[in-house]
């Protein structure tokens, strides 16, 4: 799955992200967090998270791209709105 989100929070083996859309925060898991994830975005750092959904709602990360932090969180929600809206042209 691919997931699109802030960065909230950040240790060692795991990240807090809050997904593009509504929602709580979901856990991102991965090895070495904090090599992936920069410790001075939290709160304002968007990143794409590609990985496997876990039984218990967590993501366990494969790939991981920083997208910035003037990434627009609100038009993303509102294009992945359209592509369920239109699926003939995604």
């Amino acid at each position: 799955m691919r997931a699109v989100g802030k960065l909230l929070a950040i240790d060692e083996q795991s990240v807090q992200m809050q997904l593009a859309g509504e929602g709580a925060p979901v856990t991102v898991l991965c090895h070495d967090a904090t090599r992936k994830f920069m410790v001075e975005s939290v709160g304002k750092g968007c990143y794409e998270v590609v990985g496997t959904l876990q039984t218990d709602g967590a993501i366990k990360e494969m790939n991981t791209t920083f997208f910035g932090d003037n990434f627009d969180m609100g038009m993303y929600a509102e294009m992945a709105k359209l592509t369920h809206a239109f699926p003939d042209i995604f």
